[in-house]
């Protein structure tokens, strides 16, 4: 038998570097892993992989020499609101710092902390808020700088999935989702697109399909948008782990949600489903309105359900806050889709599915049943004698700005639906408009209270705080567009002087007031993401042209965003789409890279120092032996 030959010794040196080769290897590929996911954002994913959509050209920018004089000085002014807003923001969260990836800007901006002690800004949301919701006021603005730098910040990386932070679903959809598909459909821009899409699925994978019931939570970590389990994202999903388990442990916030946090999400997710070809969108929003129609009363669905078991905590319903949204979409839905009823056929046009017919009916029996006995009141506020108004109000005495978007949706639906009623309608559209106006007219400051009562022929506010809100101007637009009286042109400037007046900072931005009566009182120091994104742009619309951003093409979600109407030509889906490639990875820095070169130096040193060392102790432990 043969025996096997012996292996040759090996040294000291040779046993360590292949002991230690694997080592130094393993610790290169760790740290060349850390420097390349340090190089990215904070969350970088396929966002612009293979994503289809459909082409649409952009809206040009307005053609100024058909205006008057006059409206084209107001329309200017304007715009030069919005690039004060947008400087006062952009300034204060530092975008040029967020151009490299990894930081998701503020939500809000506080005026008045940024010029006493800097502490410029405000974060609720933890998704940038004004950065979505502003985008498109600036396109329709042509302020080219400003919209090209936030097109180029918000998609650097999936920052629509990147905050560790719970977020508010409701807030989510309408301000960042809705942001971001009003700018595209503007646009064009398929990296909006690409970003709209994966907010709209960190929707569907987080707050929907974590509530046991089917009502979304209020309250939700969003999940990422791709499958990645990079060191980032496993710290995100961890939170959101823990987010889960102890939510309905130490809270009761996520227990429940209002009608208007579940319940308005059926024209973005419309929209979605019709220019991705995707209906997965379409249907979730659809499922909610049919469950939750079960339930009306009079037209009224209840505003406070449980979102464990799927049911109304009450009967309780309204028009205002927690619901309102609900209502503006009963009407929006089916225009965007190209359903109304047909008077003169007497039947709904082809276009309406079933739940389009049910979004029109309960809008037809809210009006009908609750909304001239329980929403409308007629007084005078100026004592015995005076001038009567109608007012829109929650159960006949109390005022809420929210509800001065009620003359526009009258009007919407009259313009759209028609029917034996059209007159009746629009007439009561101008008189709540003119109620509205009223409390803007008989404040010091020109601005309407945010909420009071009516009692003995007076007005008494409840909260005399002005808001920068929306809702009046917004119904300003509408009935100007449909009727093209210009003194509602008129009631805007006076809003805008106003505001120019009592509201604007210097050094960049609006502010709330504290009393509408007494403006030397002080500001609220908040400059909500909703007045560029609704208050300036709705302005801005009632002084352009009447055919720029026409409302017979374009549909307004209840955060103001214009979401083009796609004919029925255009839904073929075996047209052109266009594609969006994955892009290349985020570039490691070069601070990076010279980092991460000395710090392999340094470990490569330290094991040759050691290795050296003991090659050395070993040596004189052996020539010690010898000599002995």
């Amino acid at each position: 038998m043969t025996r096997p030959a012996s292996k040759t010794p090996i040294s000291y040196r040779q046993h360590f570097v292949r002991k230690s080769g694997g080592v130094i290897l393993v610790i290169i590929v760790v740290l060349a892993n850390f420097l390349w996911e340090s190089g990215k954002p904070w969350y970088h994913s396929d966002i612009f992989k293979d994503k289809r959509c459909r082409h649409m050209d952009p809206i040009e920018p307005p053609d100024l020499s058909k205006l008057s004089p006059l409206r084209r000085e107001r329309f200017e002014r304007v715009r030069d609101s919005i690039a004060h807003a947008w400087k006062g923001y952009a300034d204060a969260v530092s975008l040029n710092s967020t151009k490299g990836g990894g930081v998701i800007p503020a939500d809000d901006l506080t005026p008045i902390s940024k010029s006493r002690n800097g502490a410029a800004t405000m974060n609720w949301l933890y998704y940038g808020a004004t950065l979505h919701d502003a985008i498109d006021t600036l396109y329709l603005a042509n302020l080219t700088v400003e919209y090209n730098e936030a097109v180029d910040i918000l998609t650097r990386y999936d920052i629509q999935t990147t905050s560790i932070q719970a977020t508010k679903t409701f807030e989510y959809s309408l301000r960042i989702l809705g942001g971001l598909l009003g700018a595209y459909s503007l646009s064009g821009e398929p990296r909006l697109f690409a970003s709209a899409q994966n907010a709209a699925d960190s929707l569907l994978q987080g707050p929907f399909q974590a509530s046991p019931s089917i009502i979304p939570r209020p309250f939700n970590v969003l999940a990422p948008s791709s499958s990645s389990w990079d060191w980032k994202t496993m710290i995100q999903r961890f939170y959101k782990f823990l987010y889960i388990v102890g939510r309905n442990h130490l809270t009761s916030e996520h227990k429940y949600n209002s009608l208007a946090g579940f319940g308005s999400f059926g024209l973005e997710l419309s929209f979605l489903s019709t220019i991705s070809g995707d209906q997965r969108y379409r249907k979730t929003a659809d499922v909610i309105f049919q469950h939750v129609k079960k339930y009306e009363h009079n037209g009224i669905v209840p505003e406070r359900w449980n979102v464990l078991t799927g049911t109304p905590e009450s009967m309780h319903g309204s028009l205002g806050s927690g619901s309102d949204s609900f209502y503006e979409y009963l009407i929006k839905v089916p225009i965007f889709d190209g359903c109304y009823y047909d008077e003169g056929m007497e039947m709904y046009s082809d276009e309406c599915k079933l739940v389009g017919k049910d979004h029109l009916e309960l809008y037809q029996k809210m009006l009908r049943d609750s909304l001239r006995s329980d929403h409308v009141t007629r007084q005078s506020i100026s004592g015995p004698g005076g001038t009567e108004f109608v007012f829109p109000t929650e159960f006949g005495t109390r005022y809420d700005h929210l509800l001065c978007f009620l003359p526009g949706l009258l009007a919407l639906a009259a313009h759209t639906q028609g029917g034996n009623n059209k007159d009746d309608d629009m007439a009561l559209a101008r008189d709540l408009l003119d109620g509205c106006h009223q409390l803007y007219t008989v404040a010091a400051s020109g601005l309407s209270a945010d909420t009071g009562r009516f009692q003995s022929k007076a007005f008494v506010p409840i909260d005399s705080s002005y808001y920068l809100r929306p809702e009046f101007v917004e119904s300003l637009f509408v009935l100007y567009r449909f009727t093209k009286d210009e003194t509602l042109q008129d009631a805007g400037w006076e809003v805008i002087e106003s505001l120019e007046s009592h509201c604007k900072i210097p050094g960049g931005g609006y502010a709330g007031l504290k009393d509408v009566n007494n403006p030397s009182a002080g500001y609220v120091d908040d400059m909500p993401s909703y007045f560029i994104a609704e208050t300036l742009k709705y302005l801005l619309l009632l002084f352009g042209p009447d055919d720029y951003i026409s409302l017979d093409d374009f549909v307004f979600t209840t955060e103001g965003h214009p979401l083009r109407k796609i004919k029925k030509e255009e839904q073929d889906l075996s047209k052109p789409f266009c594609v969006l490639l994955s892009r290349p990875p985020a570039p490691v820095p070069w601070t990076l890279l010279f980092l991460g070169a000395m710090v392999l130096a340094c470990i490569g040193g330290s094991i040759y120092l050691v290795h050296t060392i003991l090659h050395y102790a070993i040596k004189m432990n052996n020539d010690k032996r010898k000599t002995q």
